[in-house]
Formats: structure tokens, sequence, C-alpha cells
């Protein structure tokens, strides 16, 4: 005890000395809360400003034990029931609407018995008999949880926005196993998980199921009143449930961008860089205004702006390490703008080192007018060949009109279309009319010939037709010589 008082006193003095030495354009606040040890305890602490928390963080320091710190309605409370006395101090890290602070919590834990029992005043005319004393009030039992139910330590916050706006949610809780968040309609339906019912509501969109921080973004009007529920399991099943925050829509508010291009994330080696990019509808008259966020954790709750970065594009830096980034889009028309609209968080992880590249000729067929090709993402080629064209008659040319046909190749299913002039069937029937006449006169000359041929070989065999005369038989040379002797008078 003397320990821990002597590290609040610590404490207290440090952030004295810096005030007295100007130190720190604003010094941690001190809360203290005083309980009696063995008795149930529910109370209030005091914010920088009495704003709204949003979330909170222990830097340091411990919380008494028997009790817990978490987030009730609009503010932090200590709730529990002290197991002993003493005094225990807890730095706190605190985010309000206007930002962050830090405040410390003193938790001075008394005896039971030195608490003063409140007695009635002493009627004046009465003078011989003790004042009645007044009972004590009973202190509430704290029903004993299930085995193994997680502890809700932060319940989510509801969120007022514009039409096509986004929410975010935060819960958390001790020895949780998973985590579910879940939607719940303002007719007293059944909730449903959440992703599930994203996919029956057009436009809405929904990351972070499973984490503690989930996103909705593209929250249509007819919401309104709907409620955010997230459940945590424990080791032996036991299922824990927060409270439900609830959605609520401006009523008339300038409705929020909608968004239709999401940023895309990825790897990034040295000597490269990555480009964020951004689209989205306006769905009334207005301008865009952009904002990107970062963080180093994939925890939309953690996100801060970019300075400068206010453009529908940005271009990370490239340090190693891994970022995730989120860009927010607001409708803007003169004095009126709409709530956020908030893209999903994407991861942009960096190397110092050169990127590997391997070929992939996996992809589709690449093509011009006479070649096809596979392709890899560095630009290099493989199984480049002329195209093969099978050719089909989709219409016929005429002596005056022209034809078409078209050519696919049988690789790569490239198809090209040309044109078959007028006139080229009856140049080509031509052709084909005289090779057919030329063939037939080879065909009658070569039979003639081989006739004559044959009719020539049989006369050669056959005997000699007799003169005139009338003779036949043996040859006579006298005769033969009488006969031309008198057939020619002069000799």
């Amino acid at each position: 005890m003397k320990k821990k008082l002597s590290l609040f006193l610590a404490l207290v003095l440090t952030v004295g000395l810096c005030l007295g030495l100007g130190v720190g354009a604003a010094a941690a606040d001190v809360t203290t809360v005083t309980a009696p040890a063995g008795s149930y305890v529910r109370a209030l602490v005091d914010l920088p400003s009495g704003e709204t928390l949003r979330d909170f963080e222990v830097l340091d320091g411990e919380v008494a034990p028997g009790a817990t710190l978490r987030a009730e309605g609009e503010g932090l409370a200590l709730v529990g029931t002290p197991a002993q006395e003493g005094t225990w101090v807890v730095h706190l890290s605190v985010t309000t609407d206007s930002g962050k602070s830090e405040l410390f919590l003193e938790q001075v834990i008394v005896a039971a018995d030195s608490t003063p029992v409140p007695t009635s005043t002493p009627e004046p005319e009465v003078t011989d008999s003790p004042a009645p004393t007044a009972e004590p009030t009973p202190e509430p039992t704290l029903a004993p949880a299930p085995e193994g139910r997680p502890t809700i330590t932060k319940d989510p916050y509801g969120e007022t926005l514009s039409e096509n706006g986004t929410a975010i949610f935060v819960a958390r809780a001790d020895d949780a196993d998973s985590i579910e968040w879940y939607l719940a309609d303002n007719a007293g339906g059944t909730p449903v998980e959440i992703t599930q019912a994203a996919q029956a509501i057009s436009g809405l969109q929904v990351y972070g199921q499973g984490t503690q921080t989930l996103t909705v973004s593209g929250i249509p009007g007819s919401l309104n009143g709907w409620q955010v529920e997230c459940r945590f399991t424990g080791s032996t099943g036991a299922v824990a449930v927060t409270n439900r925050a609830t959605i609520t829509i401006r009523s008339g508010a300038m409705p929020a961008p909608v968004i239709t291009l999401q940023p895309e994330g990825g790897d990034v080696y040295a000597g490269e860089t990555i480009t964020l990019a951004t689209r989205a509808a306006i769905p009334a008259e207005g301008t865009l205004e952009y904002q990107w966020y970062s963080t180093d954790t994939n925890d939309m709750a953690t996100v801060r702006a970019i300075d400068g970065a206010k453009d529908s594009t940005y271009t990370p830096p490239t340090e190693e390490g891994t970022m995730y980034y989120c860009v927010g889009l607001r409708n803007v028309r003169g004095a009126e703008e709409s709530t956020t609209a908030y893209s999903r968080l994407v991861e942009v992880n960096c190397f110092s080192t050169v990127r590997e590249h391997f070929h992939d000729f996996t992809g589709p067929w690449h093509w011009d007018e006479l070649h096809h090709w596979k392709e890899c993402t560095c630009s290099a080629r493989q199984e480049e060949a002329i195209h093969d064209l099978q050719w089909t008659v989709t219409k016929k040319a005429t002596s005056k009109a022209d034809g078409e046909r078209v050519g696919v190749c049988s690789v790569c299913g490239f198809e090209t279309t040309e044109i078959i002039p007028a006139g080229a069937n009856s140049n080509s029937n031509l052709i084909r009319t005289l090779l057919i006449v030329l063939l037939v006169l080879v065909a009658v000359l070569l039979l003639g010939g081989a006739a004559f041929m044959v009719m020539r070989a049989r006369g050669g065999n056959s005997p000699r037709p007799p003169r005139s005369g009338g003779y036949s038989g043996t040859y006579n040379a006298a005769a033969d010589e009488q006969n031309r002797k008198k057939s020619d008078p002069d000799q």
C-alpha cells in the first residue's frame, strides 16, 4: 500500500512540477474515487470538459483488485467489488470528440467498517434515549458469470450520420476467442450476422467482421433506427453480448457520397511505387472533398489523417514495413456538408529488396493482324507464330457484287474478315471450263493416236492387194515386163 501511495504521490508531484515549470500545454487531470473494500461500487469518472467518451486505453498503473474500468453510456466507470483496502493509481489515455487527453485515476479503497454510519439528528426534547440508527442499504450481489464467458470492457456507441455515410463501431472484451457483429432492425426482429445482412441490403459495405472494430459504409436511409451489437465467445463457448448501438440517419441532411471504386493495397519492392485511388458518386449537387488516412494496425479506430493528402489518389511512402490506408469522402455544398463516407482499410507492404520475377505465360493469347503469342507481365513473349486461319465464305461473290469470307485462327481464336471481289467466281468458272476442254482434247488425241497405231499394226501383216489385171499368185518378172511394154507404145 505504501509503495502504491508513493507511486501516486510521485505522479502528482510530476504533474505539479510540469505545471510549475510551464512544461506542456495541457497537464493530465487527476480524479479520485473512494470506496469500501468488499462492497459493490459503480463510480463514474469525470472526463475533461464533460466530453463524450469514444475510447480509452490504460497507459500504466493498475486498477484496484476486484474492480474494472468500462465504458458506460457516454463516459467511463469504475465497476466491481474491490477485494482489499489500499490505494491504486492508473494512468489513462482517453479519446473524446475533441481528441485525445490523459488523466490519472486514484482509487482509495478503505476498510469496510471505517465508513461512517449515518445517524438521524436527535430531537431537542428527547435526551434520555439515543437516536435510532439508520439501517445500512444492502449492496447488490453480482451474479457469478458463466465459466469461460468473456468480460466486456467496452460497448459500441451509437452513430449519427448522413444517408450513405459510414459508421465505425468499437467493442472490447477480455478472454474472448472469437468476435461476431450482428445487425438488428428497428422492428424488434432477430439480429442477423452483419455480413449476411449486407448481402441483402443494396449498397451496404461491411469491413472488420471478426475484429474489435466494425466499419459499415454506404448506409441507406432505410436503416435509420437499426442497431448493432457485438458477441464475444469464450473458450468454453460461453457468449457475452454488448449493449446495442443505434444507427441514426439525420433527416434532411446532405447525403454522403457513394464510393464506387475502393482503393487496392499490395506489395511494393525497391524501386517501385503504388498509387491508391478511389471514385465516388455524388447523390446530390455538391463537391467531393477527399482525405486520406493511415495507421500501423489493421484497425479503423486508430487511423489518423495524412497532411496534404486531399486528392482522389494517394501515393504512400515506401519505407520498409506494413501500413494501412483508407480514404474519407464528404459531399460539400456551400455551408452544408455531409458526414464522411470511409473506404475500406487496405494493406500496403513495403520491402527493401528487389522483386524476384518468374515468367508466367499462362495468361490469354495476344495477337496482331499476322501473329499470335503468349505474354508475361514483364512483356516477355513465348509461342509466337503466324495465324493458322481457317476460312469460311459467309457471302458468295457474283459478277456484279462483292462477297465475304471470315478467317478464324485455330490456335488463338483471332478472327478477320476479307472481301471477295465481284466476278471472282465467274473467272474461276471460265478457267475451270477451259481446263475441262483442254483435258477432253488431249484425251481425244490420245485415243485417236492409239487407234491409228493399232490399225497400222494390223495393215503390215495383211496380203498385198492384187494389181489391175486380176493377176494373183507368184510374181513373174517376164510377164510383168511384157505388160509394161504394151502399156507404153513408144517402147
